[in-house]
């Protein structure tokens, strides 16, 4: 199917949202795979906020990987 939806165009890479299976398909391809950053942002912040619950860290301290968190979605 990607194959012949981009048949005659430039193909380099195969961005996805991550699923392991995309990368059997872009290697099959011949193209790079790689992970859209709103996908990869929310990988982080699902694992910022497990982090979160679980640790006996201080609030200040918990405080900080929010902010930290929140600027790097900024950036992006």
């Amino acid at each position: 199917m990607i194959k012949d939806v981009t048949d005659g165009q430039p193909r380099i890479s195969l961005t996805s949202d991550g699923l392991k299976q995309y990368k059997k398909i872009a290697e099959d391809l011949g193209l790079i795979h790689q992970r859209c950053v709103f996908h990869i942002m929310k990988d982080c912040r699902e694992k910022v906020k497990r982090y979160l619950k679980r640790t006996k860290d201080n609030t200040v301290t918990k405080m900080s990987f929010v902010r930290y968190l929140t600027e790097i979605n900024n950036i992006f």
